[in-house]
């Protein structure tokens, strides 16, 4: 980030790109859209699951890549991971520090998929994403109905 910071405030797309070669892989969209519609998810056909799901991604990756150029030259530490629930989730806790500021705290609820682990939640100073959006979410479905909230996504139109 700091190495290539001039080209990335230069060009927006370019951290945009970075975010979903690096960081995206690595989330289960499937998952984290199911958790932020809740119940609502299996009114939605496949078409519109598929839908909901891209589009609840991009606004991902436009929301936080915008937030990754904020970084400037912070020390990041880890914690071991822990065990959540009682499937075989963890989590892995990420603490961003430097001088001037108070640490940020990020977790990531993680569950096993085949040989590797997939992010279903980021909480970040302990505000979940997935419940976040959840609210938002279901305030929009109870008002503009299960279409016209997939239909809220370019994606879906």
């Amino acid at each position: 980030m700091e190495s290539d910071r001039e080209l990335l405030e230069a060009n927006r797309d370019h951290i945009k790109q970075i975010v979903r070669d690096l960081i995206i892989p690595h989330m289960d969209f499937i998952t984290m859209s199911e958790l932020v519609t809740g119940d609502n998810w299996n009114s939605f056909d496949s078409g519109m699951q598929s839908c909901v799901s891209q589009g609840f991604k991009n606004l991902l990756v436009e929301r936080y890549a915008y937030i990754l150029l904020s970084y400037r030259k912070q020390n990041i530490a880890y914690q071991s991971a822990k065990p959540i629930g009682k499937k075989d989730y963890i989590s892995i806790i990420q603490t961003l520090s430097r001088p001037e500021t108070k640490p940020l705290t990020i977790e990531y609820p993680m569950r096993p998929e085949g040989d590797s682990w997939k992010v279903v939640d980021l909480i970040i100073d302990d505000v979940s994403l997935v419940r976040s959006y959840r609210k938002m979410f279901d305030k929009k479905i109870k008002h503009q109905g299960i279409y016209g909230f997939a239909a809220s996504f370019p994606e879906c139109q």
